[in-house]
């Protein structure tokens, strides 16, 4: 609880975060959909690639404008470099999601036709690189040693994240894939913005603040896209973005939880919300009304439920801020 408290007395979001983290992905992502829908003009895939490459761009972008900050060109060369030299864990991850659009455009663009054995083998495989680029051999994590002296037992090891997240990546992936692109559209892109919005609101409220600006970009890119269909009447949901969506999601999710405050089964909760947000239910696959109020339960309960346990412990922790004796140290 302590290091929560101090996380959130050292850093308040400004307007600079607003304009990086929310502004410029959702501009870009509306911008690259519409330019992709254009080129793509009345093929059957056009609308998933366009969901596909707005939503890693338009995320991408948001990550550039986070680390740059500013409108002076030295800033974004700075910016440019950090993301093609990666440092950090999360660094990693607007290659990942470049990574997945490359190979999520190979799938929607024969998917529902034939088998796609190829991109979804380059899928599986992304998906296990993840955990294990994230989290394999970070500093942050305890050693062997520690472990067996008894310290650090409870942080997860990569190898248990190694099994976990690549086969809840890959559901994701294949469930929003496999989804009808006409039933429920706009419900089912809304329920994936607000799962978005929902992953960063539950890291932020357990202290990760630049977690939660990375998932706040995915979730802004998400909504440029989905504003851009809206617009332009296409009857397509966001199945083309699973695989940037819920490896950007998921991987911070995960240092969230390996780095930070970020309780695991929240994050799973989370998880289960995403799946449901935009993925292939067989009794959920009509657009009747009933399924309708159905999706969004199942979406926004386990989401509801994560985000509510954080924002009690969040309460808890700022009470007992205020109960405690003032530091005199802080004062000079």
């Amino acid at each position: 609880m302590a290091s929560l408290r101090s996380a959130w007395s050292s850093r308040l979001v400004s307007l600079a975060d607003v304009i990086a983290g929310a502004g410029v992905p959702v501009t870009v992502a509306a911008v690259i959909w519409w330019i992709v829908q254009r080129i793509g003009g009345a093929r059957r895939a056009a609308p998933e690639v366009a969901w596909c490459a707005a939503a890693a761009i338009g995320y991408v972008a948001g990550e550039l404008a986070l680390r740059a900050r500013s409108v002076q060109p030295s800033a974004w060369t700075e910016a440019f470099g950090e993301l093609i030299r990666p440092h950090d864990a999360t660094d990693w991850l607007p290659m990942f999601a470049v990574g997945a659009a490359v190979i999520g455009i190979a799938i929607v663009a024969t998917w529902p036709g034939r088998t796609s054995w190829g991109p979804w083998a380059a899928a599986v495989a992304l998906c296990l690189a993840l955990p294990w680029r994230l989290l394999a051999g970070s500093r942050y994590l305890p050693s062997e040693e520690l472990r067996e002296a008894g310290f650090g037992a409870d942080p997860w090891r990569w190898q248990t994240a190694e099994i976990a997240l690549p086969a809840a990546a890959l559901v994701a992936w294949l469930t929003w894939t496999a989804a009808e692109p006409g039933p429920q559209p706009r419900i089912r892109a809304g329920l994936a913005v607000l799962t978005a919005v929902g992953a960063a609101a539950l890291a932020g409220l357990s202290g990760s603040f630049s977690y939660a600006l990375s998932i706040g970009a995915m979730a802004a890119s998400l909504g440029g896209c989905a504003a851009a269909a809206w617009i332009s009447r296409n009857p397509v949901g966001p199945r083309g973005a699973a695989g940037p969506g819920t490896l950007v999601v998921a991987g911070m999710l995960l240092c969230g939880v390996a780095f930070s405050e970020i309780v695991w089964w929240r994050a799973a909760l989370v998880g289960v919300a995403w799946v449901a947000a935009a993925g292939r239910i067989p009794w959920l696959a009509a657009s009747s009304r009933k399924a309708v109020v159905l999706r969004a339960v199942l979406c926004l309960l386990p989401l509801a439920i994560a985000v509510g346990a954080a924002a009690f412990d969040f309460a808890e922790a700022l009470q007992q801020q205020s109960t405690e004796p003032a530091n005199p140290y802080l004062s000079l």
